[in-house]
């Protein structure tokens, strides 16, 4: 979001809003759930199939960051992070046009280089914050 939406990216993070809470949410199941079926079917064939300019480990990325630009403007309207992620969650789920939604990620042309480098670069950062949310381990008897 930062080099694609510096200033939406920006106004999140001034709310506090982890916009890394839905990539997960919506890249492990594939979007189902996330995008309305006639939304959805563009985006799988977006992810499944080898386009020229995008490689297949950067598509689901390039689709979350397609969904905050197509909802940029009511995003930055809202400063509330529990506004924010049920604004996006509902819009995600109203998403109709899945064919624009796959041209606005591909014209991203996000680079499966350009996602492992920022894999490298956050992954102390990532593995902190997922050891921060694990329970502790049980004591022994």
């Amino acid at each position: 979001l930062k080099q694609h939406l510096p200033k939406l990216a920006a106004h999140l993070a001034a709310c506090g809003f982890d916009a890394g809470v839905f990539i997960p949410a919506w890249v492990m199941p594939l979007f189902v759930g996330v995008l309305p079926v006639s939304a959805a079917v563009p985006v799988w064939d977006f992810l499944l199939t080898r386009e020229p300019g995008i490689g297949p480990s950067a598509a689901p990325l390039a689709v979350c960051v397609a969904l905050f630009k197509m909802h940029a403007d009511v995003l930055m309207g809202l400063n509330d992070p529990g506004e924010m992620l049920v604004e996006l969650t509902q819009r995600a789920q109203c998403t109709c046009d899945g064919l624009r939604l796959v041209k606005m990620a591909h014209e991203l042309k996000l680079q499966p280089a350009t996602v492992r480098a920022l894999r490298r670069r956050h992954r102390g950062r990532l593995a902190h914050e997922a050891a921060e949310r694990l329970p502790p381990p049980p004591r022994p008897p």
